[in-house]
């Protein structure tokens, strides 16, 4: 079996996604229904990002508490002037989640081109027959 990505992500349009039967491996939706539960229990947005060597979940969600929520076909952005401190703690909550899955892409990013550059030097043939998924997502 290949690797297969599922978004649990409201806002993705991998949802629309037809996949065969189980597509999901169910530990991993177990382990992040429960990262899920441990966010909500302390009124934290999250960006959850899991995976083993045949299925990823991902997951992204604001507080209760927050301004900033999800609907169907998008982000709903319910700034009040009116609030101005609850419109800054929501915003610092985009925006630090923003930043934290920038930093995470930049470091797998590193780690994606020396595993790509450490397969082409030590496994020149099984490279071309069975890593295909490295030189295809190289940016």
């Amino acid at each position: 079996m290949g690797f297969q990505t599922h978004f649990s992500d409201e806002c993705s349009k991998a949802n629309q996604m037809t996949e065969p039967e189980q597509s999901y491996d169910p530990k991993l939706r177990e382990a992040l229904t429960k990262m899920q539960a441990i966010a909500k229990e302390y009124g934290c947005g999250y960006v959850i990002a899991l995976a083993n060597a045949n299925f990823a979940e991902f997951k992204t969600d604001f507080p209760e508490w927050s301004l900033i929520q999800y609907q169907p076909g998008g982000i709903r952005l319910r700034l009040r002037s009116a609030e101005p401190q609850l419109t800054n703690d929501s915003l610092s909550v985009l925006l630090g989640l923003k930043d934290m899955s920038g930093m995470m892409y930049e470091c797998l990013e590193i780690a994606h081109l020396q595993a790509t550059k450490h397969v082409n030097n030590a496994y020149p043939k099984f490279r071309r027959s069975k890593l295909k998924y490295l030189a295809k997502t190289k940016s």
